[in-house]
């Protein structure tokens, strides 16, 4: 799981080539929600890390930023679930690791 958000990032047109199940986290370091739902967010990561490699990207997100501005993120934290370049799931400001745990079953299901 990646613990600091990136400030750059792939591009849309990248992220729909990767095949494999992807979670995009869309944040900031200093976002109250963002780290609010890391414990959620780990707990259900470490769930499914002992069964699957999760392709994880945490990416800073803000005004100006084309590839949150390309998913629609209005808020934050995001979590944004793909397999084969399609999105299967969306999670806003997650409250529960069950939750997340969920849309994590759709892409490795």
């Amino acid at each position: 799981m990646s613990k600091t958000y990136e400030a750059s990032a792939l591009t849309r047109a990248e992220l729909d080539l990767i095949k494999t199940p992807v979670v995009i986290e869309f944040g900031a370091p200093w976002c109250g929600h963002c780290m609010a739902a890391q414990p959620h967010i780990e707990g259900a990561f470490s769930t499914f890390a002992s069964v699957q490699k999760i392709h994880h990207l945490k990416i800073e997100d803000g005004p100006g930023r084309p590839l949150g501005r390309s998913f629609k993120v209005k808020l934050w934290p995001t979590l944004i679930f793909m397999k084969n370049g399609e999105e299967v799931s969306r999670l806003v400001r997650p409250g529960t690791a069950t939750e997340i745990s969920d849309a994590l079953a759709l892409i490795f299901g």
